[in-house]
């Protein structure tokens, strides 16, 4: 049986939405991880949201550097 090949528009939409997914999630659950603390500390100033936000920012720009080093 024959493998179909995915068109190269496709593929490219696979891939590139596949990194947007890669960088969204660590962003989007340090921050919401970060909001919790400071909701549960009783925080005015939101130290730990941004804690949070940075660290999901450093672990996603990590994610997208090794797999687009693999190529």
């Amino acid at each position: 049986m024959p493998v179909m090949l995915m068109p190269k528009r496709l593929e490219g939409l696979a891939r590139y939405g596949g990194l947007a997914v890669q960088m969204a999630l660590p962003i989007a659950i340090g921050a919401w991880l970060g909001s919790r603390m400071d909701h549960r500390q009783g925080s005015a100033k939101p130290y730990w949201t941004l804690l949070g936000l940075l660290l999901g920012l450093v672990m996603a720009f990590a994610g997208v550097w090794s797999r687009l080093k693999d190529r």
